[in-house]
């Protein structure tokens, strides 16, 4: 929101940038938590323990190194916070009209203004058709992209070395990070609607194939990329 103060003309754009970084960091992210994890790239498999199970499963060297992992990511992340924090600001000129119009309102001197407050209490909201047609449209918006990159390892860590598996997600980051600046300029461009369908039926498409290439290493990387670029 702060960005948006800046440049109020360009909220897509700017959108699009700052999700850009958020999808461009996952591919550092990838690769450290990898090489932090399991960086001898080992394969699971039914551990041989006399415990019966059929579940393929890392070597107990790789799990142990988890702990060391968050706490490394926790820093990280942290410190990072820290800087991002220090770094935003307010618009000046924006905050002073936004006085001025609260003012202004307050008093009842500029009726003009007070024609664009549309104030809707929280039973109003729960009660109209808009509100749930965009949670919908939210959900399924944010649903595949989310669910996909939480599960695409283990989709196929049976058929694919993990390393490549990195280099999978690695790429969906590329995509998602450009995608969310390709996203952001276009809807500036051609409106919600157009872009948001584009993306709708690009969702389904993966989500509906992407479970029947988990064999094929290069197929699966293109496909995991076009999951993220949604």
């Amino acid at each position: 929101m702060c960005a948006w103060e800046w440049f109020p003309d360009h909220n897509g754009l700017v959108s699009g940038i700052l999700f850009s970084a958020f999808g461009f960091s996952a591919f550092f992210w990838g690769f450290l938590t990898t090489y932090l994890i399991n960086p001898d790239n080992v394969m699971p498999a039914v551990p041989e323990d006399g415990s019966g199970t059929q579940d393929k499963l890392f070597p107990e060297d790789v799990a142990n190194n988890f702990p060391h992992c968050f706490t490394i990511l926790a820093i990280i992340f942290a410190t990072l916070a820290l800087i991002g924090v220090m770094g935003v600001s307010r618009n000046p000129d924006y905050v002073r009209s936004e006085k001025i119009r609260k003012r202004s309102e307050l008093m009842g001197q500029n009726n003009s203004l007070q024609n664009h407050v549309n104030f809707v209490t929280v039973n109003e909201a729960l009660k109209s058709a808009p509100f749930w047609l965009m949670s919908l449209m939210f959900f399924n918006g944010l649903f595949f992209c989310v669910y996909n990159s939480s599960v695409y390892k283990n989709n196929a860590t049976d058929d694919i070395s993990d390393h490549l598996l990195t280099v999978a997600g690695a790429v969906g980051a590329i995509c998602n990070g450009g995608s969310s600046f390709m996203w952001g300029t276009a809807l500036d461009k051609f409106g919600f609607k157009l872009i948001y369908g584009i993306t709708i039926v690009m969702e389904i498409v993966v989500a509906f194939t992407i479970y029947f290439v988990r064999d094929h290493a290069s197929l699966y990387i293109i496909f995991v990329a076009f999951a993220f670029l949604c």
